[in-house]
């Protein structure tokens, strides 16, 4: 339909359509979104004129979307996964026919100029797919930006983490599962160095610690079943604390909770 809804979320969890919604989008083909840490801008992807691209819109507090002027602004390839750095002022899309990662300094709201260097290569993937920036874990002390990189589908599943800087990527840690199938998902523990990356090509979920130390390991048991009824584990959400995971999955259309232990294994 070329176009993107917006809701409001009551307090029970409630979804109302924003006034207006859906909203038109200037692109052949929507392939992924993302707003910003402020709540006050949505980036959308996809196809302009057979190009990959980004457009911006300006979010009100009613959810109404306004699109910013300007032509869709070209990524260098179709895009897959997005991720917007926590101080938002990095915007991120893997390109995986590329097998390359282009970045951005959000300049302004809505406005993006390449960084130096990139689309670039990222250590240990030849195909990059899911993106999350990871939380500082440096406490008081100025941290650098680091970004997870999953591999996408057929490659192999393998996570990479780089900082992102001018020039190029900076590799801190590469973790090949020699599993087929690649990943889909790729979500950080917001108080811990810990990874959830799905693995839909076994249908299991693997918990990296150490990756943005330097030190990736697979958590004792890793990596999880899934329940029988599911298939392909996909996006996931991490709860509050980390203690709650959720998984979508893309062959059943199901949906799961698992509680982290304090051992780290997954229980349904």
């Amino acid at each position: 339909s070329r176009s993107v809804s917006a809701f409001r979320i009551g307090g029970g969890g409630s979804l109302t359509s924003a006034i207006g919604s859906p909203f038109a989008l200037p692109l052949a083909e929507a392939l992924g979104m993302l707003v910003d840490p402020a709540g006050e801008s949505l980036y959308a992807t996809g196809l302009h004129e057979g190009v990959g691209s980004v457009v911006s819109f300006a979010v009100a507090r009613s959810g109404r979307l306004t699109a910013r002027g300007g032509a869709p602004f070209p990524i260098g390839g179709v895009p897959d996964g997005l991720a917007m750095s926590r101080d938002g002022r990095l915007f991120a899309a893997a390109l995986p026919d590329e097998g390359k990662v282009a970045l951005f300094e959000i300049v302004e709201p809505g406005v993006l100029a390449p960084v130096p260097g990139w689309p670039a290569a990222i250590p240990g993937i030849l195909r990059p797919g899911p993106l999350a920036f990871l939380p500082s874990t440096a406490g008081t002390e100025p941290a650098p930006q680091l970004l997870a990189v999953g591999q996408a589908p057929p490659e192999d599943a393998a996570v990479s983490v780089v900082v992102p800087l001018p020039g190029g990527p900076a590799s801190v840690s590469a973790l090949a599962f020699g599993l087929v199938g690649g990943t889909l998902d790729v979500a950080p523990d917001e108080g811990r160095d810990r990874l959830f990356v799905s693995l839909p090509g076994i249908h299991r979920i693997a918990v990296v610690e150490g990756a943005a130390a330097g030190r990736p390991v697979q958590a004792p048991g890793s990596p999880f079943a899934v329940p029988p009824v599911a298939h392909q584990p996909a996006g996931r959400a991490v709860g509050p604390g980390g203690g709650r995971l959720h998984v979508i999955y893309r062959s059943t259309n199901n949906l799961t909770t698992f509680v982290v232990r304090e051992d780290v294994s997954l229980v349904p």
